[in-house]
C-alpha cells in the first residue's frame, strides 16, 4: 500500500512538473510574439520593413504560390520591388523586363492603424516605365496582402510576411 501511495504522489509530482514547464513554455512564447509584433511596428512607423511574398494573385489565370526570394522593402522614401508580374499589359515597353522589380523613390506615403493594429499604407511610386499605386496591408502578426495598381498593366494582388528585417 505504501508503495502504491509513493508510486501516487509521484506521478502527481511529475505531472504538475510537466504542466508547469509547458505553461512556462507558452508564457515565453507570447512574450516573443509581443516583442516581434513591437518590433514590426516601430519598423512599419520609421518606414524600414521588408515583405517576403509567397503567393501571386493576377487578374487574370489562377493564384500561384512560390518559394522564390520575391520581395518589397521599403527603407525611408525609397522602395525596392522584386514582384513577379503575369497578365495583360496595354503599353509593352522593349526589352521585356520585369515591370515590378525597380527601386525608385516614393512620391506620396500614408500610413494608418486600425484599432486591431492593422497597418494599411498607401504609396505611390514609378519606375523609368510606368506608375505604380500600391496598398500594403499588413496585420500585427506579419501576415501581409499587397495590392499593386499600374497605369499600363492588370493590377496584380500579393500575400506575404513582413518583418522589421530581411530574414
Amino acid at each position: 500500500m505504501k508503495q502504491n501511495d509513493y508510486l501516487f504522489m509521484t506521478m502527481i509530482f511529475l505531472l504538475m512538473a510537466l504542466t508547469g514547464c509547458a505553461s512556462g513554455k507558452g508564457a515565453a512564447t507570447e512574450a516573443s510574439a509581443e516583442e516581434g509584433q513591437t518590433a514590426l511596428r516601430e519598423a512599419i512607423e520609421n518606414q524600414t520593413y521588408y515583405v517576403e511574398v509567397n503567393q501571386m494573385y493576377p487578374m487574370i489565370g489562377s493564384p500561384s504560390t512560390f518559394i522564390t526570394d520575391f520581395s518589397v522593402a521599403i527603407k525611408g522614401d525609397m522602395i525596392k520591388s522584386y514582384l513577379p508580374f503575369f497578365g495583360r499589359v496595354y503599353t509593352a515597353t522593349y526589352g521585356g523586363d520585369n515591370p515590378l522589380s525597380f527601386e525608385s523613390k516614393i512620391e506620396d506615403y500614408h500610413l494608418s492603424f486600425d484599432r486591431n493594429g492593422k497597418a494599411s499604407i498607401k504609396l505611390k511610386t514609378a519606375s523609368k516605365n510606368d506608375t505604380y499605386n500600391f496598398r500594403i496591408e499588413i496585420y500585427p502578426n506579419g501576415t501581409t496582402s499587397i495590392h499593386v495598381r499600374s497605369n499600363y498593366r492588370d493590377a496584380m494582388a500579393y500575400r506575404g510576411i513582413a518583418s522589421d528585417k530581411r530574414r
